[in-house]
């Protein structure tokens, strides 16, 4: 089911959440919603679950052409896991993931049998076999995620919308799990939004990525569109590291004269700038080196311009960076790529 954003603004009070933001969800697609605390997304995704309403009369939202704006969220068929669980401690894995299928209306519910069946293969699809009769307190908390998002699941939902679903989980376990929720969308093949503050997440599971700031979109695209071709200073700065040079600098002659470049800001990523130890290369830039950090497979180099000490990072290969036979103190010559 495609989801259909129209103009939507949401206001709190004087606090603008949303400012007339338009957006299309593909059917099948994982979109994440990317930005800052305050950007908007949580806002966005719980407009689309039914849980907020937009501002009356700023727009619409369609899923699959129908207008669901003043649709209550008991009625959008939407399956919603939140960042912290909101299990029932009382029930077991079982009774939790099949809690929505046993409150339904007596016409619409399904037998126990039927009932068991899908529970106990949402619980094989979730790879919690074995744990139908723990309680939440008896798991870890990838494994609680998981009862969520099957419990979301069982009701059969036409969307998925995960808010920071891995928000309150350690990096380990964050990284595994997500790379377990792109295999299942895969399984599943249900639109899926997702909500998150983590480029690395949003750039590994996503099909596409919206990302948000100050109420309203700054970009839309593929997540290796919106890294290579950041259509804002905002999206480059988020989507990762990234230098802010001022310009003119010798490091860029091959790419504007220096009259072109006076005053403006070149913004730069700390892998795409090259590292020579002597000034033989054309176009670099002197620099002495201040530090360096070479825990893990990257050297991590902070040098300072010659010309006016503004620092420059730069992250290149540990081995390249030791045949430089370089020592803090020395100067370095820097060419960006």
């Amino acid at each position: 089911m495609s989801v259909k954003i129209s103009n939507i603004s949401k206001t709190f009070g004087s606090y603008t959440a949303l400012k007339s933001v338009n957006l299309t969800v593909q059917t099948g697609k994982l979109t994440s919603l990317l930005g800052p605390s305050g950007s908007g997304k949580t806002t966005l995704l719980r407009i689309i679950a039914g849980l907020e309403f937009p501002d009356e009369g700023s727009g619409a939202i369609y899923f699959d052409n129908q207008d669901v704006t003043r649709v209550p969220a008991g009625k959008r068929h939407v399956g919603f896991v939140f960042q912290h669980y909101a299990l029932f401690k009382h029930m077991t894995v079982f009774d939790n993931i099949a809690f929505g299928l046993n409150v339904k209306s007596w016409k619409d519910r399904p037998t126990k049998q039927e009932i068991a069946d899908k529970v106990h293969k949402l619980i094989d699809l979730v790879q919690l076999g074995g744990l139908d009769k723990r309680y939440p307190t008896e798991l870890s908390g990838g494994q609680r995620q998981r009862v969520a998002l099957a419990r979301a699941l069982a009701i059969d939902p036409k969307i998925l919308l995960l808010d920071e679903p891995f928000g309150a989980l350690d990096a380990k376990v964050r990284k595994d799990l997500r790379r377990w929720l792109r295999k299942l969308h895969e399984e599943v093949n249900l639109t899926t939004i997702f909500v998150t503050h983590d480029q690395e997440e949003a750039l590994e599971i996503s099909d596409e990525i919206v990302v948000m700031n100050q109420a309203s979109i700054e970009q839309v695209g593929k997540p290796q569109d919106v890294y290579d071709k950041p259509a804002t200073p905002f999206v480059y700065e988020f989507l990762g590291k990234v230098n802010q040079l001022q310009l003119p600098s010798r490091g860029f002659a091959h790419a504007a004269s220096f009259n072109e470049a006076q005053g403006k800001v070149a913004y730069v990523r700390p892998h795409d700038i090259e590292v020579f130890a002597t000034a033989e290369a054309l176009n670099t830039e002197a620099a002495y080196l201040v530090s360096v950090n070479t825990a893990g497979p990257l050297a991590r180099l902070c040098c300072a311009r010659q010309d006016n000490d503004q620092i420059i990072e730069v992250e290149m290969a540990r081995q390249n960076f030791t045949k430089l036979n370089l020592k803090v103190g020395d100067w370095v010559y820097l060419r960006m790529r």
